[in-house]
């Protein structure tokens, strides 16, 4: 590659490094080099090649001619074709699949001869206005569900116009590197990015991106977003003319002054400030490519939301510019990744506001991307339509509701009974409406916008037993009884852990236990077996259904990601909670309990509006998705009421029927747990609450140093249900139907339990003392063992805490949440 071109050249540089398509890897398209794999999407992993560098296969042609040689030998077979002929039947298809490719040759050469035929004629109408005539951005605003009281606001920063000399021209090759290395000679448009474009829109695929800066600084300034023929249309002619009017420094001028980096900065110039502090003119070369890298998307390439990504793609374009000759190559093995500083945040990104407005945004994202037809990966387009367009977006979330989980989940963390020295510790609570799906509560945790949101989906943890409902609800349906009987006895010997016995909480026994009673007292050996019965998959399968989304996570090597649970493949410890799920997804599938096994999607935006209240985005009602019936829903439901029953900390104000589970999670086989549970329902409102540590796994407890259990989570979740429920009628939840064959069990002859099979009346661990005690045996009702602290680990024993006396057997059947039934 020849030398760069001096600041204000402006013309093409003879010799310079050209690529066809956006960008490419240097060696790409030619044999032997080993062409980079494409990559989807806009999350990249660490070391892999960006998706734009890769323009043409292996052997020089685009990805969806590499087959074309293979058709050729079919549709010639005989000596030297290296096939014999078809059978006769398959001529047919052979016939069909010409005419087909010949009905899309002629298709495509006919789109082409029209667009060229618009080009044409728009080129000789459009007129390239001043760059001083961008319409003005607008803010976009969220507001709660009532419409009237502001979340968060999105808008444009003042831009500082900067000359072209006063950008170093490193960064000035940094942006071309990463943006459009073909810049300097290209007449404003690339033919292959065109033509790639051209074809995603014919077949309804994302081809990858082909525009030129001076495109992009068209489409960005004059047009929409929309990915459309009709603007395509516009943007090409556009960019030939402004390519034409003025030279290359004021192109490149123009686009350095209006792109978005990110940060809310628009301009280098702020975004020199927003990343280094620093005005543009004293950014270092290493400096100028971390600002250019992150264009192309500016929130995962931010290096505060994703180090490795943005890491290996400033690599990446290092690399690039030191094969064009713009960086000098002796200096990459000892370059140093120069990381910028901790972004600036607004009054509304702080605590809690911040998590929850972070939260709404990815959901308002996605709606823009689908109703302004953004391409997927087009993150910073959709982006700058959010920070530009002037939206109001009314959330779901309900301003008293949120207020109550505040200082229901997060109040109680920063009183005495909580050590200060454990700052780690976390807490979060999502309330859902059963039939909606609307989120009307989010508290994610201690953190602020874009980090450490504790509810999300990319930060799953340990369930415990509060996994145990949907292991029931999938036996339900399979025809097993909540009134047939189990073996509970501890510890317990099962034929896929070999001399490794499943033990119960503080070795309670129950030797011929229904599955009521398992619940209530989270026999860890019966739920093994009934899952071991019903077979993991499906429970995970009835898991899905009913909202969760992710099943445990991948290893450190994969970052520890979050596994899709339609990729996940748990064994029987899913019964028990040894992989971890998300508290949004968690009170989700609680609501579906409460919505009698029918699924409805949880969200937050309910309406987006244009300016001047033009509609965007109305969310539609929907019947939902049924998970499960609605016999399981009942019974399984009238199970997790005698939960309430037996945790005095759990039960409403005014004895408001509620159903519910509670869960823990132990520390490595220690007395301590990592993560506790409340998750539970009334018709109105469903909510799960969660504690643990923001990072990793470690034990939680009380400034005296006994062990945090779940009778803590089981009050935050009271404290909030009662507050969120004041005023409010209690409604009764639906009896059960007991659905199934009570000979279904491991024992089919009803034997009554003997009076020793009781609840445990030992008390191991205080409620908390800013939460008022409900009388005797209200210590740590969670009848929840300690679990596997992962998949690959044996699960621990922790003491069981005190419970009042079940119900005797031959008791008169009480009415639903009253008692035990037999």
């Amino acid at each position: 590659a020849g030398p760069p071109p001096p600041p204000g050249a402006g013309g093409p540089v003879r010799g310079a490094a050209r690529v066809s398509g956006a960008a490419s890897v240097p060696g790409a398209g030619r044999p032997g080099q080993g062409a980079p794999t494409t990559v989807q999407g806009s999350h990249r992993q660490p070391g892999m090649d960006d998706r734009t560098a890769i323009a043409r296969g292996a052997a020089g042609r685009s990805p969806s001619a590499a087959g074309w040689d293979r058709d050729d030998v079919i549709s010639n077979p005989g000596p030297g074709g290296g096939r014999a002929a078809r059978p006769a039947d398959s001529a047919k298809k052979l016939k069909r699949r010409k005419r087909r490719r010949m009905i899309a040759t002629i298709s495509g050469f006919t789109i082409l001869a029209l667009m060229v035929a618009a080009v044409g004629a728009g080129y000789a109408l459009v007129q390239v206005p001043l760059p001083t005539i961008g319409a003005r951005p607008q803010t976009t605003t969220f507001y709660y569900a009532d419409g009237k009281t502001v979340m968060a606001t999105h808008a444009t920063e003042n831009r500082e116009d900067v000359s072209i000399k006063k950008v170093p021209v490193a960064v000035q090759h940094a942006v071309i590197t990463a943006e459009d290395r073909t810049f300097y000679s290209n007449k404003g448009i690339s033919v292959t990015g065109l033509g790639r474009a051209v074809t995603g829109l014919l077949t309804g695929q994302d081809k990858g991106g082909g525009s030129t800066i001076t495109q992009q600084y068209i489409k960005n300034q004059f047009l929409t977003q929309q990915r459309s023929f009709a603007r395509k249309a516009k943007e090409i002619p556009m960019a030939i003319k402004a390519d034409r009017t003025f030279n290359k420094d004021q192109i490149l001028e123009l686009y350095l002054n209006t792109i978005f980096f990110g940060r809310h900065s628009y301009g280098i110039q702020l975004a020199a400030k927003a990343y280094y502090n620093k005005d543009v003119s004293q950014l270092t070369p290493e400096e100028g490519v971390v600002i250019a890298s992150v264009i192309k998307d500016p929130t995962n390439f931010d290096p505060a939301v994703n180090l490795a990504s943005a890491q290996s793609r400033w690599k990446y374009i290092l690399s690039a510019m030191a094969d064009a000759g713009w960086y000098p190559k002796e200096k990459l093995a000892t370059a140093q990744y120069p990381k910028p500083v901790i972004p600036k945040k607004f009054d509304w990104q702080k605590g809690q506001n911040g998590i929850l407005a972070f939260a709404v945004e990815k959901e308002v994202l996605q709606r823009l991307h689908e109703r302004l037809g953004i391409p997927a990966n087009d993150d910073a387009a959709a982006q700058k339509a959010l920070n530009e367009g002037g939206y109001k977006v009314i959330t779901t979330v309900d301003l008293g509701l949120q207020s109550k989980a505040v200082n229901a989940a997060a109040g109680p963390l920063k009183l005495p009974d909580i050590p200060k020295s454990d700052t780690d510790l976390d807490s979060s609570l999502v309330a859902v409406q059963p039939g909606t799906g609307k989120i009307v509560a989010y508290y994610g945790g201690k953190g602020d916008y874009g980090q450490n949101d504790m509810a999300s989906k990319k930060n799953p943890h340990f369930p415990g037993s509060s996994m145990k409902p949907y292991v029931l609800a999938t036996a339900i349906d399979d025809g097993i009884s909540i009134k047939s009987r189990w073996d509970g006895t501890s510890p317990r010997a099962f034929a896929d852990r070999p001399g490794n016995p499943l033990k119960n909480a503080g070795n309670i026994q129950c030797a011929r236990c229904t599955l009521i009673e398992a619940t209530a007292k989270s026999l860890n050996t019966t739920y093994y077996a009934l899952t071991d019965r019903v077979g993991a998959g499906k429970a995970r399968d009835t898991a899905a259904a009913a909202g969760i989304t992710e099943l445990g996570k991948k290893g450190a090597s994969d970052g520890f990601k979050p596994i899709p649970i339609a990729e996940a493949h748990p064994d029987n410890r899913i019964g028990i909670g040894a992989y971890e799920i998300p508290v949004v997804d968690q009170a989700a599938g609680f609501a579906t309990f409460a919505d009698g096994g029918v699924y409805h999607a949880p969200y937050f935006v309910d309406k987006i509006l244009g300016p001047n209240n033009t509609p965007v985005y109305d969310h539609k009602a929907s019947a939902g998705k049924r998970a499960f019936s609605e016999d399981a829903a009942k019974d399984a439901g009238f199970a997790m009421q005698q939960v309430i029953v037996h945790t005095p900390s759990a039960q409403l104000a005014n004895g408001r029927p509620a159903a519910g589970k509670t869960g823990t999670h132990d520390y490595n086989n220690t007395k301590f747990n990592s993560n506790v549970w409340m998750c539970g329902f009334t018709p109105q409102i469903a909510a799960a609450v969660w504690v643990g540590h923001r990072s990793g796994e470690g034990p939680i407890k009380f400034s005296s140093g006994v062990n945090i259990g779940s009778a803590y989570t089981a009050k935050l979740w009271k404290t909030f249900m009662d507050d969120a429920l004041q005023g409010q009628d209690a409604k009764s939840l639906p009896a059960p139907v007991y659905h199934g064959s009570v000979d279904a069990g491991e024992f089919k002859d009803p034997v009554i339990p003997a009076p020793t099979d009781s609840f445990p009346s030992t008390q191991t661990s205080p409620v908390p003392s800013f939460l008022p005690t409900q009388g005797p045996g209200d210590g740590n009702p969670d009848p929840q063992p300690s679990q596997e602290p992962s998949p690959s680990v044996d699960p621990g024993q922790s003491p069981l805490p005190s419970f009042p006396p079940t119900i005797p057997s031959h008791s008169p059947r009480p009415r639903p949440g009253q008692g035990l039934v037999p």
